[in-house]
């Protein structure tokens, strides 16, 4: 299957930066332990979802097409791409299959007859409650066994490591970030 190949190939590819982390940071042994623990699960969690979408007969861009669009109504290409963090000619050759599998329907706005509008089919509706089932049962899975407790503290951890890194993107020390010196 193709995305088996590509999980192994993503995987191969994780495992190579994980080795080259443990050789050129120097790091203490329990973030490499971490790292390789949350890249273990990221790409269990890749491979699942690959197959229920292969499943529903559907690529893994479709699907987050689909969330994207439910809720709504009217988004042109251009605000979908944004919303995706894809670009635009993405978006388009996605939307293409969309239309033709009849999960989407593109419409020329009304005020501007270049701008397409984009709106989920009652097929693409039923398929968005389908991967959001999906995605439930995948959750309640991963998660079986931990109490209420083990999952704030892993909700918590895990922001704390998401601001760490959208720091790292915005280029600001922590202090400015934080709001340690008054500018947020």
């Amino acid at each position: 299957m193709v995305s088996d190949l590509h999980d192994e190939h993503c995987c191969s590819d994780l495992d190579d930066v994980g080795q080259d982390a443990e050789a050129l940071s120097g790091s203490d042994a329990g973030v490499l332990a971490v790292f390789r623990a949350f890249r273990r699960v990221m790409n269990l969690y890749r491979q699942n979802a690959f197959r229920a979408f292969s499943d529903l007969g559907m690529h893994p861009g479709q699907a987050a097409c689909l969330f994207a669009l439910r809720g709504r109504d009217g988004v042109s290409q251009r605000e979908l791409a944004a919303r995706m963090h894809v670009s635009p000619p993405t978006v388009t050759g996605m939307l293409q299959k969309m239309e033709h599998a009849g999960l989407i329907e593109r419409q020329p706005d009304p005020l501007d007859q270049r701008l397409m509008r984009i709106r989920l089919t009652p097929e693409g509706a039923a398929a968005a409650e389908r991967l959001t089932g999906l995605f439930a049962k995948q959750a309640e899975a991963m998660f079986a066994g931990l109490s209420e407790h083990e999952l704030a503290q892993m909700r918590r951890a895990l922001e704390r490591v998401a601001d760490n890194l959208e720091r790292v993107i915005d280029g600001r020390p922590r202090a400015a970030r934080d709001g340690v010196d008054g500018q947020e």
